[in-house]
């Protein structure tokens, strides 16, 4: 199929070095630039919570498109998916291990916090916003970690 069989894995992998990247310093941005009350520095957490954003989604597109195309090529597939499955069911198999659960969960996770920054972009600079940002930067990390 054009060659990219077995590509799913490193562009997965890429794609949550990338989340991680943005959630670290997303934190970082949200944390110095409450603690100082610098908005220059706050006015970059909306393109952190983006960047994490887009690196879930494609990094949870990417494990959907090897489980859809059946990619036995790693290890997870090999674990939930199955070749007489139909391609619904390859679909929502693919948080149907922990995995891929924790996968979901940080896709949900970063869809919030882009969502809860971009709804309060105006009110950045309220240490209420900033600290609760910081927050869900935090717990992103940690999920993109696991």
């Amino acid at each position: 199929m054009l060659g990219v069989e077995g590509l799913a894995g490193p562009l997965g992998r890429a794609a949550l070095f990338v989340g991680l990247i943005g959630a670290f310093f997303g934190l970082i941005a949200a944390v110095s630039g409450t603690r100082n009350a610098d908005e220059k520095v706050l006015r970059l957490v909306p393109r952190f919570a983006t960047l994490s954003c887009v690196a879930a989604i494609s990094a949870f597109a990417a494990m959907e498109w090897a489980m859809i195309t059946r990619d036995f090529s790693l290890a997870y597939i090999q674990k939930v998916g199955s070749k007489s499955t139909p391609a619904m069911y390859n679909f929502t198999a693919v948080w149907s291990a922990l995995e891929g659960s924790i996968l979901l969960w940080v896709l949900i996770l970063t869809c919030l916090t882009a969502g809860i920054v971009f709804k309060y972009r105006t009110r950045i600079t309220d240490p209420m916003v900033g600290w609760a940002v910081a927050t869900m930067f935090f717990v992103g990390i940690f999920f993109f970690i696991l």
